[in-house]
């Protein structure tokens, strides 16, 4: 894949990311200016921790490094330097890729092995996933809860009207 593609796609979705923060902080501080405080609901937050998620994984397809060939990738990862400039020592093995749970793996004959996308992107990932199904479960219940008490409040004399308001 040419490598000025490849870079185009990552910056978009480092641009992406950053555009729903963006609209998301927004919208939280125009909120704030009219009613005069900060007010945060349960839905807010699941789209919050939806945009870490997103950042997150984009990370980590970003540290998959597209463009290169595999040996290309994986020696200037352990040298630092360009294969053409500084060859590893060693005999290239294998390149592995992952994309559920991100990760890459570079093996070199004599048991080097790298990897290239950290161990905590992964948590992080799974806990704002989690974060954001949890607030999305909570966002719903007051909803619901919302709309019960409205109803409630209206005098209908249904399951939700305290016991004095249907006994008449």
């Amino acid at each position: 894949m040419d490598v000025l593609l490849v870079c185009t796609i990552e910056l978009s979705l480092g641009l992406a990311v950053f555009a729903m923060a963006g609209r998301v902080i927004s919208g939280l501080l125009l909120r704030r200016h009219a009613t005069g405080r900060l007010s945060v609901t349960w839905a807010d937050a699941a789209f919050v921790a939806l945009i870490v998620a997103s950042g997150t994984y984009a990370l980590g397809l970003l540290l998959l490094r597209w463009g290169y060939s595999e040996y290309e990738y994986c020696s200037w990862g352990r040298t630092g330097e360009p294969p053409e400039i500084a060859s590893p020592d060693a005999e290239f093995l294998s390149y592995e890729r992952s994309f559920l749970p991100l990760g890459s793996e570079c093996r070199w004959g004599d048991g080097f092995v790298e990897q290239t996308v950290p161990p905590w992107l992964n948590g992080v990932l799974l806990a704002s996933l989690l974060a954001a199904a949890l607030a999305a479960t909570l966002a719903v219940s007051a909803s619901r809860r919302a709309r019960a008490g409205s109803a409630g409040s209206a005098g209908s004399g249904g399951p939700t009207a305290p016991p004095a308001a249907r006994a008449q």
